[in-house]
């Protein structure tokens, strides 16, 4: 079964702008829409791959799963009907750029 069979939902990826503020400092702005109706599959993050990342000092509680190709950053929202997820990591899954991984923390 191919990855496109498991995506089961879509996720949109937001990304926040920052702006000049009154003071002279920088604000964080609203969220703009970088990926739109993106395939997917979200599911909890379990056991060891909790513990590893862990280690490296990011928390993540879901794993989301993709056959597109994107250009992330850390920070990055990620908008599914369940909830907003926020990026700690993102990889291509083996290196072949078929499927691509997402390692999040819920926000909400």
């Amino acid at each position: 079964m191919s990855l496109i069979g498991l995506c089961n939902t879509t996720i949109d990826i937001d990304r926040s702008t920052w702006t000049a503020g009154t003071g002279g400092g920088v604000v964080q702005g609203a969220p703009t829409v970088v990926y739109n109706d993106i395939p997917a599959a979200v599911q909890p993050a379990r056991g060891r791959l909790v513990s590893e990342y862990a280690r490296e000092g990011m928390h993540i509680s879901h794993v989301i799963y993709t056959p597109t190709p994107l250009s992330l950053r850390n920070g990055d929202r990620v908008v599914h009907s369940t909830g907003t997820y926020i990026v700690q990591a993102w990889g291509d899954m083996a290196g072949r750029g078929r499927g691509w991984v997402i390692y999040a923390l819920r926000k909400d």
